[in-house]
């Protein structure tokens, strides 16, 4: 590992070792290492001199912009270490990256597809003036125009970040200065990167990793795959798998239908089926099936937490495969081929409807074009692979129905394609159910390394008495109150930095409404659920001062497990030395939640472990993860519930405690603070 550009430790060798082997191979590793232990340039390492040596090139992809750009300053490294000859590049979207949606701030929201198609005419007009060498008509952008006419400017800029690695933000910077678009010049420096770092939606997405791939002049068995806090992956997998279609959608389908002639759907003895007619109509099936389905009902006995049995009915219910074309067939009185044949002359309507937004300088979406392909998804999706949901919003005033996807391999599985896949996070386990999620091969390396921190640096607390349990909720009804001493009494016998998790909003708001936070006679900061984040952001610079002296004994703050708090955000040295966990994160009762489980029991014969064990497993060690960042850092966690030692498998450390606040002050008492 002669470009290791650092003093490795032990550890580090050893992962580097297995993730060379894997690559060197054609294999696929799967490594859970705690924060600390470097994994961004110990991954790096062995990819960079396996591409040097092979020609191959790395796809590093990411959940956040934070970790993108991680990795490109350790590619620097690794550059400075080799002498130059290589350099790394990050890829953002164009909501991110292009000037001119960011100055026309209409096209914010659009989607990948739609900005792509948006930016395809503006970049057609932009060449035809270009080449007509007169004035720039509207519809044209004048940052691209600077990156056809000033070449200069754009050897200067390519020849700096051939040099330098920049972050995209640094890109941005330098192209802002000479006008010309970041996101268009970031091509041309893909093709020759030796590491390309970019979100997940690149990899993942079968319709815009085609481009990717396309930009970097390789085929996937070219490339080697680097997944990144890929404790997401399975979750994002589904989600960009999936389809949601609401009656908000529906009547904005009404109003382009209005707006754009109404055009005809079919022709019929009886009349004809026009737009307008047909979004009525899956509106009034929509409503039926909500009411249907979805009846008020009783506490859900079975729940495992209480903040989710508090719902007393749940919100999604599990739909019939051919339910919703039944319905259509029986309201327009028409046959099911007349069903699909609607749909398609509906999507061809929607691309005329596109292009006459896109002539027109709008953002080229069609509302009866996504009810078109939502309608065609869920006709045609495999039962055994989706759950067909309806849907209530909370208010009750826009539910929708869903096409769920339960088998994230059908997204994540294109990672088998790449030459070797590396996929890696602090908070993997159990390994094999991610293995077996994403669809790796059965003979993908599962690798665990060792903490590099020593152990008597964190001390994990459980109480025995308390639990969040709906059942225990709801025999003992000074539960909650038992809580909230524990709670009051360590923040204000501890005085250090703390964060108190919660499973959810709701059984947040519980212990707010109850008034938990005025008895503790410290700051206290709430992440509410609707806490914008330029508001949380705020919040956490005064909650870290406290480390400081600021309020002279440590802040307090209410945040979620699996929230922003909880997941990728450093406190390091004092900044956070106490974490409280009310109660364990399992998932609320609901119908997607019930198919996910017997979804996997009947692929895997693991639906309780695959789908509840294993997410509530990794949400404490990401919430207990926050406290050891360092070989300095020291701190206590506690969790509030009884239930703890089911998971003694991956918190074997753990102690049970009858005066916790006193175990937990006494730990901190013994060193020199």
């Amino acid at each position: 590992m002669g470009l290791f550009p650092y003093p490795p430790r032990p550890s580090q060798l050893s992962m580097m070792q297995s993730i060379a082997a894997a690559f060197e191979n054609g294999r696929h590793i799967v490594l859970e290492a705690g924060t600390g232990t470097g994994k961004t340039i110990t991954a790096l390492t062995p990819a960079v001199e396996h591409a040097i040596s092979t020609g191959r090139k790395v796809i590093y992809a990411t959940r956040t912009n934070s970790q993108q750009e991680q990795a490109l300053c350790e590619i620097r490294e690794l550059a400075k270490k080799a002498g130059g000859g290589f350099y790394g590049v990050g890829v953002q979207g164009r909501s991110n990256c292009c000037p001119y949606i960011r100055e026309k701030t209409r096209f914010s929201d659009g989607s990948p597809e739609e900005l792509s198609r948006l930016c395809a005419g503006l970049k057609k007009r932009t060449m035809d003036a270009v080449k007509a060498g007169g004035e720039f008509p509207e519809g044209c952008c004048s940052h691209f125009a600077s990156m056809l006419k000033n070449t200069a400017a754009v050897e200067a800029i390519t020849g700096w970040a051939r040099k330098n690695s920049p972050t995209v933000p640094e890109l941005m910077e330098k192209c802002r200065e000479k006008s010309i678009c970041p996101y268009e010049l970031n091509k041309l420096l893909v093709s020759d990167a030796i590491m390309v770092a970019v979100p997940y939606v690149y990899v993942f997405h079968e319709r815009i990793r085609p481009a990717l791939l396309q930009w970097m002049k390789r085929e996937p068995k070219e490339l080697i795959l680097i997944v990144d806090e890929a404790h997401n992956l399975a979750d994002y997998c589904r989600d960009t798998a999936s389809a949601k279609l609401s009656l908000e959608t529906l009547r904005r389908a009404e109003s382009e239908a209005r707006r754009f002639g109404n055009p005809v759907l079919l022709e019929r003895e009886r009349g004809c089926v026009n737009a307008l007619g047909f979004c009525n109509t899956l509106s009034g099936v929509i409503t039926g099936i909500r009411d249907d389905y979805l009846r008020r009902g009783g506490e859900n006995a079975g729940a495992e937490d209480a903040g989710a049995a508090k719902l007393k009915d749940e919100r999604d219910a599990l739909i019939p495969d051919d339910e919703l074309e039944f319905r259509l067939m029986e309201s327009l009185a028409v046959p099911s081929p007349a069903i699909k044949k609607m749909l398609f002359s509906l999507s061809k309507q929607a691309e005329l409807i596109r292009s006459e937004k896109q002539r027109k300088g709008e953002l080229p979406r069609s509302y009866l074009g996504a009810v078109s392909a939502f309608v065609l998804f869920w006709l045609d999706a495999e039962a055994h692979e989706y759950a067909k949901l309806a849907v209530d919003s909370i208010d009750g005033g826009n539910p929708h129905l869903e096409v769920y996807c339960l088998d994230p391999s059908l997204a994540g599985g294109v990672a088998c394609g790449f030459h070797a896949s590396l996929h890696m996070s602090g908070t993997l386990s159990p390994l094999d159910e991610y293995r077996d999620s994403i669809g790796l091969p059965s003979e993908t390396e599962l690798l665990q390394a060792p903490s590099p921190f020593p152990p008597e640096h964190r001390l994990v607390l459980f109480s025995g008495e308390v639990s969040t349990r709906y059942q225990e909720m709801r025999r003992d009804s000074d539960m909650q109150r038992k809580i909230d001493r524990h709670i009051v009494e360590l923040c204000n016998s501890v005085p250090v930095n703390t964060v108190v998790f919660f499973p959810s909003y709701r059984l947040m708001y519980d212990f707010l409404d109850g008034g938990v936070n005025f008895d503790i006679e410290r700051t206290v900061y709430i992440e509410k659920r609707d806490t914008t984040q330029d508001e949380l952001a705020g919040m956490l610079e005064l909650f870290r001062g406290h480390a400081n002296g600021n309020g002279g004994c440590g802040g307090v703050m209410f945040s979620v497990l699996g929230g922003r708090v909880s997941e990728g955000l450093d406190f390091p040295d004092r900044e956070l030395e106490m974490v409280i966990m009310v109660g364990l994160p399992y998932p609320p009762p609901s119908a997607r939640q019930r198919a996910l489980e017997n979804y996997y029991d009947v692929k895997f014969g693991k639906g309780w472990d695959y789908t509840v064990q294993a997410p509530v497993a990794r949400k404490l060690l990401q919430g207990i993860g926050r406290l050891i960042r360092s070989e300095k850092d020291r701190g206590v966690a506690v969790v509030l519930d009884s239930r703890l030692p089911r998971f003694s498998q991956y918190l074997p450390d753990m102690r049970l405690s009858d005066d916790i606040a006193r175990a937990a002050a006494k730990f901190f008492g013994s060193r020199n603070r």
